[in-house]
């Protein structure tokens, strides 16, 4: 087996090095793509945000303090 560092054989190691960030990039780009349609979905699902009214006395007790 191959451990990178390990040998003299730095076409070996760029070529590892590659497939690595490859994989990395590849994986961010999944997970992005996986994550953004569910944040999309309950953000829709949500709705404008809604302000509703104030209960009576509420300012008065607020006053108070």
């Amino acid at each position: 087996m191959h451990q990178a560092g390990l040998d003299d054989d730095p076409v070996r190691s760029l070529r590892m090095i590659d497939f690595l960030v490859i994989g990395v990039a590849a994986f961010a780009r999944t997970m992005l793509f996986t994550a953004m349609p569910g944040c999309l979905i309950v953000a829709s699902m949500k709705g404008p945000a809604q302000q509703a009214d104030v209960f009576p006395g509420a300012l008065a007790d607020h006053d108070r303090h």
